[in-house]
């Protein structure tokens, strides 16, 4: 005779079967989603990191120019609208096969985790005409990064929607 707990291990095992079968497994898409990121975020270090050489002056420029009428400015929208969708993107197709709810909880970290390479592009930039975006005391700070990461966040869940398969179906 099983007890209830033989019970909720077949089911948790059987659970486990069921979702490797029917697609990739927690580990496997940590690691994928993992890498995506870490590409996506050693990419933008680079272009940060370029933009403080002297042959990209103009691109400098162009990146620390203020937004009219709502606060931002290129450098802003072009750290969150880059990553955010292509990492939304990559979100969507690793978890194609996975449940929604997975690749939904995924598409919100990786938001959160675009916001949080913020600090190293203004180490990266310094101080100065190009960092007038970055808030300077603790308060301001916590606040900024946690409007950006409810915009990055939901651009990456907008954009892993798109491309998840379960998601389609039902939008």
């Amino acid at each position: 005779m099983k007890t209830p707990a033989h019970k909720t291990a077949g089911f948790f095992l059987e659970s486990v079967q069921r979702s490797t079968a029917n697609g990739i497994t927690l580990a496997t898409h940590c690691r994928l989603v993992a890498a995506g990121f870490l590409v996506v975020a050693a990419l933008e270090l680079l272009a940060h990191w370029l933009l403080t050489r002297p042959q990209f002056r103009f691109a400098l420029w162009f990146y620390s120019l203020h937004g009219y009428g709502h606060g931002g400015g290129v450098g802003m929208l072009s750290d969150l609208l880059i990553p955010a969708p292509l990492l939304g993107w990559w979100n969507g197709w690793v978890s194609r096969t996975s449940s929604s709810r997975r690749a939904l909880a995924f598409a919100v970290l990786l938001g959160v985790g675009t916001v949080l390479l913020f600090p190293l592009y203004a180490a990266i930039l310094g101080p100065g005409d190009a960092t007038w975006w970055w808030p300077e005391s603790g308060p301001r700070m916590v606040m900024a990064m946690a409007a950006n990461s409810v915009w990055a966040s939901g651009v990456a869940l907008i954009t892993t929607a798109i491309y998840h398969r379960s998601i389609q179906t039902r939008l």
